[in-house]
């Protein structure tokens, strides 16, 4: 199969200094174009303003870190990269492996860096160079004689360190909570707790973001996370990213991002007022309902009593007079009899009218 293919120099080419050191000059692919093809992409994602997004989260267990970098991974369409908790002895070798892929050159990643500190970023993202002997030092070695061992230089892996780094912020307490939401083992939260605490939080031991400022020079966002859900933890992350402008990428523009954001915002603020007038209804019914329970006991009451009245119409007046009034009255004449009161009237009637009182208590 042949292919006729029409080059043409980009504006990177075209510049007047472009590759001016070489011979001849602008001539960077004399042995073939496969021979170059690394140095070719790098200028091809110059050209169309491609950046590589290499994003470090890292935190204490259980603060959000792993699906924040997903969700990062999936919005900037990287590779999603992870340390285990516990890291092997092979574990950091394998992920210099693939940070320092062609896919992870050109595209980037994110890297879910657990609780790692210092020593395990010092390893990851610095190397050691021998640095060639200036002419001072050449001239100063002795003829004949065992050469001085070469310099070493430990140095920043430009290539590879990523550009961006986020700490996730939570209390051990909240942490915690999560991991026993999760079922998992408790002992093993403690212990993946410790080791973040032994790497970041100790006292005179240099933590993962002190070598970001201090070694590396790359700015750290602490983000929080209590009281925060996953969408508002990602859209900071996300501005913390976009900070210097949103990468091109072949992503999506950065008008459509805040409309989808905006859209979203707005099902959410729907569904929450959809919810409380729901809830509103829920509680008016409700309070309509027991309304109705009590005026329908209400409503018994008075019949219960309209019954009792009705009953007592439809007696005899003989049996009304002999179940209600003689007993009372008899006892009444006899407590006179006994006592012998000046006034027997006077004496009966305020009788009959405690009598009375005493009997209706008890139906208060």
């Amino acid at each position: 199969m042949a292919l006729d293919l029409w080059l043409e120099p980009s504006a990177i080419a075209l510049a007047e200094d472009f590759c001016a050191s070489l011979e001849p000059p602008g001539w960077i692919c004399k042995n073939g174009l496969l021979a170059n093809l690394r140095t070719i992409a790098d200028e091809f994602c110059n050209g169309q303003k491609l950046r590589a997004m290499r994003i470090l989260v890292a935190g204490p267990p259980n603060s959000g870190k792993t699906n924040l970098a997903q969700a990062v991974a999936d919005h900037f369409k990287v590779p999603h990269l992870s340390l285990p908790e516990e890291l092997g002895s092979t574990d950091l070798d394998k992920t210099i492996s693939q940070i320092s892929s062609s896919v992870c050159h050109f595209r980037g990643y994110v890297l879910d860096a657990g609780g790692i500190g210092f020593a395990e970023a010092e390893k990851l993202f610095r190397y050691d160079i021998e640095v060639p002997k200036t002419e001072e030092e050449q001239e100063a070695e002795p003829e004949g004689g065992e050469p001085t061992p070469p310099k070493i230089e430990r140095r920043l892996n430009e290539e590879t360190c990523p550009a961006m780094v986020i700490i996730t912020q939570a209390p051990a307490a909240t942490c915690k909570a999560r991991w026993q939401s999760s079922g998992a083992s408790l002992e093993a939260f403690e212990k993946s707790m410790q080791a973040y605490v032994n790497n970041n939080l100790t006292q005179d031991v240099h933590s993962l973001q002190d070598f970001f400022q201090d070694v590396a020079g790359k700015g750290v966002l602490n983000l929080p996370i209590d009281g925060k859900d996953e969408e508002d933890i990602f859209e900071s992350a996300r501005i913390y990213i976009e900070r210097n402008g949103r990468p091109y990428n072949y992503l999506t523009p950065e008008e459509e991002v805040s409309r989808q954001i905006r859209e979203r915002r707005a099902e959410k603020a729907k569904a929450a007022a959809e919810a409380a007038e729901s809830m509103k209804q829920k509680d008016d019914s409700s309070a309509e309902k027991r309304e109705e329970q009590r005026h329908a006991a209400r409503l018994r009451i008075v019949a219960d009593h309209e019954a009792a009245q009705q009953k007592l119409r439809d007696l005899p007046l003989r049996e009304y007079l002999m179940q209600y009034m003689v007993p009372n009255l008899t006892e009444g004449l006899v407590e006179v009899c006994k006592v012998l009161p000046d006034d027997p009237v006077d004496y009966l009637a305020n009788y009959l009218e405690e009598h009375a009182a005493q009997l209706a208590a008890p139906k208060r």
